[in-house]
């Protein structure tokens, strides 16, 4: 019996060509669209599964539910030793921590600069699996661990544990090593390291692991952390702490840069919403053509019915057919997530890809939409009576309100999702144009914050490198870092924005002054605009120096929040950036000239000269994906909304041969004929183009609302997405029309 329903079904696949590809296509691509968002969000909600025991291990953070005016990633490392002492909930706290944005590390006479070397005490590697550790020495004072890819960097295939490493405190022995942490870590560590004595340690400022015992009861113990926040070490006194759970602090936290990372809770939102599009796009194709397909097939099951089939039967029969279908769909499926799988993951940052889970998530959606289309085959030809049949009076495929309502909500969302790819674009071209202030193009810096590499050594050397314009020495630079001064008065607190700097700064950057000195002063203070108007700041009296001048503003960090106070410090920095000016036809050159000076001077520190504008390009990474993948996924929309306007418009086309052939006899024209026969179909296309148009709008507004520079929404973002699907659908239906149209009528009237 089931081979007979599968010969069956493989012959009605057959006879419907255009119906199966379509289908099938149309699956294959939401399969494969819902497998790597399935992957993508899986990856994301199972972060830091390589904490031991992540159930009861948590963070000790500043309470970010309180209406606090400044957050801060990291606190005072002391409190780890008070939540052991004063709460007996806990069973153990660490900290984990770094001292200055990267460490000097010298092995066998060649220095690594490392930006994530990190602090802890002998207890810290308990937090983590066990498994993920190889610690063959006791890891005490003075010892390090470090991550497999360090030690191959490092040592290359030679035993790392032993090993000698140097930083500027004294050496550390390597205990050991440890697995590289996942992608999906909050914590992103290369090295773990026991410090010297000499290393100081009283004021650190870190992150605190805290594991609680099994009975404790979080609620309560968290009240008790806020009410102790005033005994505990705080860098201002209104800043209050709470415990967020490891499972949860990467995926809710947004703390990025140093050892911190966190997910783009964007992009989750983003995939699977418009993943569940496509696939619902998909299955919206198959059930338009099921409907279509109950005219050809009405008969065949009226006379089945007459013949004694049992709904048992049939619904076995649609199942069959459905299975196939879903099957081959699949099998496409998997060649495109093989294809196409190296590239996607890498982009995503998946690094350990969740294969039985991606592939569970498959089979179970390939069951699911099995049933489904079965189920609705089965309720489609349920309703097919022989005595309508053999009246002729079977007319249920002939539902086309519902058939052109369906195909208008299809290009209702493709329509939507591609005014919201324009509206993205535009809104990251407004970004990336827009003045930042000062003139970022052609400035190339080296960054070394170590206090050994006294970068006016290369200053006095500009002379020999005539390539160079001019450079400049700063603690900070606009987006890739800037310290801060907290700012209190009237209860409230903020950060204001410092940088120390030489006199060549404002020069080389080529801020505009407001208020320009008539000379420099060795010391003194020059303020931006936002600055220099805020009544409640008395620079001179608070920050203890003279104000000399003022620059207009200037964006120094991300875009989507408005440029805030900043206090520019002259002095005479040794350490932080070297910012040079360099023609863009003169940059090998002078790069070559200035290798060689930086060898010749700091001989064993490595060489690093970046560009300021890739740091500002990468600012804004997160957004330049997001545009990324919604043009993905929204061309895949579009793709199998018009697959499938393709094949419904064809069975309609067969469906009206004879009804065609009866107008080109009575004088109708080639034109005539296409007009009659789609305008149905255009009507609701329009109609739903025009609905995108206010869907665009609403959404549209809402989103750029909760940028700080915002593009306008023009009529084109709205309107253009709807004129280029009305002219793509246009052509499809013209097409499909046309043949029958120009074929000869007497063929269609001869047949019965």
């Amino acid at each position: 019996m089931l081979k007979n329903h599968i010969l069956l079904a493989f012959r009605h696949l057959k006879k419907e060509k255009g119906y199966t590809l379509s289908s099938i296509v149309g699956l294959a691509l939401a399969f494969t669209a819902c497998f790597f968002t399935f992957s993508f969000i899986w990856h994301e909600y199972t972060a830091d599964s390589h904490f031991a025991d992540p159930e009861h291990t948590y963070r000790l953070k500043s309470n970010d539910a309180l209406d606090a005016p400044i957050r801060f990633p990291v606190l005072p490392t002391s409190n780890a030793q008070y939540m052991e002492d004063h709460f007996p909930e806990v069973n153990f706290s660490v900290p984990v921590y770094q001292e200055g944005s990267e460490e000097e590390v010298t092995v066998d006479g060649k220095i690594f600069l490392e930006k994530q070397w990190a602090y802890t005490e002998p207890q810290g590697i308990a937090i983590f699996d066990a498994s993920y550790f190889d610690v063959r020495s006791s890891f005490i004072v003075g010892t390090v661990l470090i991550s497999e890819s360090t030690a191959a960097r490092w040592f290359g295939h030679k035993d790392p544990v032993g090993e000698k490493v140097e930083l500027k405190e004294g050496a550390y022995s390597v205990a050991g090593t440890f697995k590289d942490f996942p992608t999906n870590s909050h914590l992103v560590v290369d090295a773990l390291a026991i410090p010297l004595p000499s290393k100081k340690m009283k004021y650190s400022q870190g992150l605190v692991y805290v594991n609680v015992r099994p009975n404790a009861n979080i609620v309560a113990l968290n009240k008790k952390v806020d009410e102790a926040s005033e005994e505990m070490d705080t860098f201002i006194d209104e800043i209050r702490y709470t415990l967020v759970s490891v499972k949860d602090i990467y995926r809710v936290q947004n703390d990025q840069g140093g050892i911190l990372k966190s997910a783009n809770k964007e992009m989750i939102s983003m995939m699977a919403m418009i993943s569940l599009v496509i696939l619902f796009i998909s299955i919206f194709n198959i059930i338009n053509l099921t409907q279509v397909k109950t005219l050809f097939r009405g008969r065949e099951m009226g006379v089945k019915k007459v013949l004694g089939i049992t709904p048992g039967q049939m619904s076995l029969q649609f199942l069959v057919e459905s299975a196939m279908v879903v099957f081959f769909a699949t099998l496409l499926s998997i060649s495109f997530i093989q294809f196409t799988g190296g590239w996607v993951l890498s982009y995503l940052h998946i690094g350990e890809f969740p294969f039985k889970m991606s592939a569970a998530f498959l089979l179970a959606l390939m069951l699911g939409i099995t049933s489904l289309l079965a189920a609705i085959q089965s309720a489609l030809f349920s309703k097919v009576m022989p005595r309508d049949v053999i009246a002729g009076k079977f007319k249920l495929g002939e539902r086309k309100w519902l058939l052109k309502s369906m195909v208008g909500l299809q290009f209702l969302v493709a329509c939507t999702l591609i005014g919201g790819t324009f509206l993205v674009d535009k809104q990251l071209d407004f970004i990336m144009s827009k003045p930042l202030g000062f003139g970022i193009d052609n400035l190339w810096y080296i960054p070394s914050p170590s206090e050994d590499t006294d970068l006016r050594l290369l200053r006095d050397q500009l002379p020999s490198i005539p390539e160079i314009q001019s450079a400049t020495i700063s603690s900070g630079l606009p987006f890739v870092g800037t310290g801060g001064i907290v700012h209190q008065s009237d209860g409230k607190l903020e950060f204001v924005a410092y940088v120390n700097m030489d006199k060549n700064f404002i020069d080389v950057l080529q801020i505009p002054y407001l208020d320009q000195p008539d000379f420099l002063p060795d010391t003194g203070y020059i303020v931006n605009e936002r600055l220099a108007v805020r009544q409640d700041i008395e620079v001179e009296r608070e920050f203890q120096g003279q104000v000399v001048g003022q620059v207009a503003d200037f964006h120094f960090s991300r875009l989507n929040a408005p440029i805030g106070t900043l206090l520019l410090s002259l002095g005479d920095p040794s350490s932080g950036y070297f910012t040079m000016r360099i023609d863009a036809q003169v940059k090998a050159t002078a790069e070559a000239k200035i290798k060689t000076e930086w060898d010749r001077l700091y001989p064993s520190r490595p060489f690093e000269l970046l560009s300021l504008h890739d740091a500002y390009l990468q600012k804004h990474h997160e957004a330049s994906e997001l545009a990324t993948v919604l043009k993905v996924l929204s061309l895949l929309a579009v793709f199998i909304s018009c697959i499938g306007l393709a094949s419904l418009t064809g069975f309609f086309v067969r469906k009206r041969f004879k009804e065609i052939a009866i107008r080109k006899v009575l004088g109708a024209t080639v034109e005539q004929v296409i007009r009659q026969v789609n305008t149905g179909y255009a009507i609701w296309i329009l109609a739903a183009t025009g609905l995108s148009m206010l869907v665009v709008y609403y959404y549209g507004t809402e989103w750029l609302a909760g940028y700080a520079y915002a593009t306008t929404l023009d009529a084109w973002v709205m309107l253009a997405p709807g004129i280029l699907l009305v002219v793509i659908s246009s052509v499809i239906m013209v097409l499909q029309t046309w043949k029958t149209a120009r074929a000869n009528p007497v063929e269609a009237l001869r047949t019965e």
